[in-house]
């Protein structure tokens, strides 16, 4: 018997879908211009008078008496269930059984029996509809959404993109996310949803006639009846060799995904890059995707320039991307406290680290300059030296973060210990080892030789420093120079000291990201290209291509990293990472706040390396 009624159940789903769609499609073409109304309160320049005189017309709505509407009137969800039921053409209901103990009025009972039998509306609980409360924007939604039979992308969530996602009930996530993939929900604002928003009568009058037109589509960018052109612009492009190969790379997209153009657009280091990408923001004309160097896309973040990634991109890119390079891709600035914690870029190029040195500051204190071969021992020492003043301004000697535990991490693999121990693959931190460095890494807080002594700087911060001459060298990314270089006063006085295989450094920084504009005009395919560029082919066909390192691991060969001697001393930084997996984001994430919370309370070390090692072995490893 209950393979028959669900044999029937979904019979009435495919017919009230198959007469939906021809009763759209009929009433598309009985009034193609505006019929004036005769409501005194839907004036004929309002912005909704086109939607209501179109939905009244239909007899989808009524007014709320003969001569008002109401358009700013919070809709009931009985009155949309009436709306709904009124949009189908009012079919029968012989046999429905009513659950719902709250329906009085004999329209809206029919129409709350019909609608909820097929599945397309649902009550507060089991026996309650409440059809007196007003409907939310995600009620709204998600009707809809089941009336279509709609499809959204699996993994990717345009709702991320609002501040107030979480807010949103997890039963209409994907009725959000399709709705505003297509285009029929915005924001209240550019960074704000409203999911349990009421809706008024208007706005309601609006969706519908939409929904109507669109009724046919089916949410997939593969559907090669569409036709757009995504915008690329990629910074610091100094050699034909980089710009080729991105190109290929997006020719190859092309041939994935028909209907889709992609503008590329290489802005070389000369020609001021990040001038004319702050410009096109400020003129409304910026591309869909942005490939610039970190840390600029922080400036873009703090004025609210830069969408939200992490839930527009496919979570199985996200855990394949190195663990330490996606935490730096975290926003930890006050700027907008609307993006804290959220990741603003993802990597899509590694790059390995090297010492920026201001060799103005060096003179100034008669130190030698570093070499290659410049050990921590060494830097630690010159460091105190270099603390002090320069024409009135406090100058430190070293630039290091808590925030981000690379530099504390490198340490580490550089003396041989690691975060899982490679042969019982249980978590390894609370050894002899880990203390002393631990320790080391402690002091270049505790003599004060770094600004971030009180564990309150972020690396776009401590970068500016170097570049107003206020710290005398940093770990940073050969990317990072560029930023320094493009500054006024910096023809030179910047020095270069490559880290190579020495006892220094064990790791690599964030080089090139990717990011996608708020002002994007294609969020979605945004993230699809996203995506695209950071899989395994792409990442290893344009790593090959321009020497660049890959930022995910499954495009990473620690047999041809060993054969260049700047990247051997990175591979046991790499393999503990792998010996990670997907928890290795989480992992480092933990590392970096048990670090910052150690040494802003200066505990004890021992108890820090104790309570490090049971956290991540009873969270993070099995």
């Amino acid at each position: 018997m209950k393979r028959v009624l669900a044999v029937v159940s979904l019979v009435l789903v495919f017919a009230v879908i198959l007469f939906a769609t021809i009763f759209i499609k009929k009433s598309q073409t009985d009034y193609e211009e505006e019929v004036a109304l005769h409501f005194t309160d839907v004036a004929e320049d309002a912005w909704y008078y086109p939607y209501v005189s179109d939905a009244y017309h239909r007899e989808w709505f009524r007014g709320t008496s003969d001569k008002e509407f109401s358009p700013e009137a919070p809709l009931t969800r009985g009155e949309f269930a009436q709306v709904l039921y009124r949009y189908l053409g009012k079919p029968g209901i012989l046999g429905f059984q009513n659950p719902f103990v709250d329906l009085s009025d004999p329209e809206c009972k029919h129409a709350v029996i019909y609608l909820n039998k097929l599945g397309i509306i649902s009550g507060k609980d089991a026996t309650h509809y409440a059809p007196d409360e007003p409907i939310t924007r995600e009620e709204i939604f998600t009707f809809l959404y089941r009336l279509g039979g709609f499809k959204v992308h699996e993994e990717i969530s345009p709702s991320g993109k609002f501040m107030d996602w979480q807010r949103i009930s997890p039963w209409a996530v994907e009725a959000i996310d399709w709705a505003i993939e297509i285009g029929l929900l915005d924001g209240l604002s550019q960074s704000v949803l409203g999911p349990q928003e009421a809706t008024d009568r208007a706005q309601a009058a609006k969706i519908l006639c939409i929904y109507a037109k669109q009724a046919g589509y089916k949410t997939d960018t593969s559907n090669a009846d569409r036709k757009l052109t995504l915008r690329v612009w990629q910074a610091g492009v100094d050699d034909s060799k980089r710009a080729d190969a991105m190109k290929k790379l997006l020719n190859s997209y092309e041939k994935k995904h028909p209907g889709i153009t992609v503008e590329y657009t290489p802005l070389p280091s000369g020609d001021g890059p990040y001038q004319k990408i702050t410009k096109a923001i400020r003129e409304g004309t910026a591309p869909d995707v942005l490939l610039v160097s970190a840390p600029f896309e922080a400036t873009l973040a703090d004025s609210g320039d830069l969408l939200p990634l992490d839930t527009l991109l496919s979570q199985s890119v996200l855990e394949d991307i190195q663990g330490g390079l996606l935490l730096d891709c975290n926003y930890d600035r006050d700027r907008n406290p609307e993006l804290r914690d959220r990741l603003i870029s993802v990597p899509f190029t590694a790059s390995p680290r090297t010492l920026l040195v201001n060799k103005t500051l060096f003179q100034h204190f008669g130190i030698s300059l570093p070499e290659e071969g410049y050990s921590y021992a060494r830097l630690l020492f010159e460091s105190e030296h270099l603390t002090g003043s320069r024409d009135g301004k406090v100058v430190y000697g070293y630039g290091a973060r808590v925030s981000s535990p690379d530099l504390y991490l490198g340490m580490l693999w550089t003396k041989g210990e690691s975060v899982i121990d490679p042969l019982s693959g249980k978590v390894a931190v609370n050894t002899y080892g880990w203390k002393e460095v631990t320790g080391l890494y402690e002091s270049l807080y505790a003599k004060e030789i770094t600004p971030d002594y009180q564990v309150s700087m972020d690396y776009y911060s401590m970068l500016n420093m170097f570049a107003a001459g206020s710290v005398a060298m940093m770990d940073a990314s050969e990317h990072a120079a560029k930023f320094v270089q493009s500054q006024s006063g910096w023809e030179g006085r910047l020095h270069l000291c490559p880290y190579g295989n020495t006892d220094q450094r064990a790791a690599f920084c964030v080089g090139e990201v990717a990011v996608i504009p708020s002002a994007s005009k294609h969020v979605v395919d945004s993230a699809e290209l996203i995506n695209f560029l950071l899989s395994t082919d792409s990442q290893y066909f344009f790593s090959q291509k321009t020497g660049d390192i890959p930022a995910v691991m499954s495009a990473l060969d620690p047999d041809e990293l060993a054969e260049d001697p700047r990247y051997t001393a990175y591979i046991p930084g790499l393999e503990d990472t792998k010996r990670m997996g997907s928890n290795a984001y989480r992992i480092y994430k933990e590392i970096r706040d048990s670090l910052r919370d150690h040494i802003e309370k200066g505990t004890d070390t021992v108890q820090y390396c104790k309570e490090l090692s049971q956290t991540l072995s009873t969270q993070y490893i099995d």
